[in-house]
């Protein structure tokens, strides 16, 4: 759908910063994200903490389109892989594949991709895929049962007219 264009874009990422820190002893933290972010046409900046950098870019996307998307709440990162991309020619310039999954409410949503020769960057566009594809699923599902209850409401009608 991003090929052919047809893809609703709920929210776009106008720009993100992670900050890593570790101490001389090796504990990491990441101290925080900023994403900013356009949703709905306002640009905004949410600051957020995680275990790592994709948790934190993950907790930073889910509360802002929270704000717009309730329903995002209940979203939560399920798996996360990364694999490397022609290491033998590119050394240590090479191409990282993030794939990452959600799961809401006991579902679990297929997985999406990132490529990038940066670690971070490759995660980004995974989770900004993933939500996408969610609001998108959701979005359907909504319109389907719509739909459903529409006609239900509308048989229901015609039968109470027959009598």
């Amino acid at each position: 759908m991003k090929v052919l264009k047809t893809l609703r874009h709920s929210f776009s990422v106008k720009g993100w910063r992670v900050l890593d820190e570790s101490d001389e002893t090796g504990n990491r933290y990441v101290a925080g994200v900023d994403v900013a972010g356009g949703w709905r046409g306002k640009v905004t900046t949410t600051r957020a903490e995680g275990s790592g950098p994709v948790d934190a870019l993950t907790k930073a996307m889910r509360q802002e389109l929270e704000k717009w998307y309730p329903a995002v709440a209940q979203l939560r990162l399920d798996t996360f892989s990364v694999t490397a991309i022609d290491v033998v020619a590119h050394d240590t310039a090479a191409h990282v594949r993030v794939t990452v999954s959600f799961h809401a409410g006991g579902t679990r949503r297929g997985p999406t991709a990132g490529v990038s020769s940066d670690l971070n960057q490759a995660a980004l566009m995974a989770i900004v895929d993933g939500f996408h594809y969610w609001l998108l699923i959701t979005r359907v599902g909504m319109k389907a049962r719509t739909r459903a209850l529409t006609r239900i409401k509308t048989d229901r009608s015609t039968d109470q007219n027959k009598t």
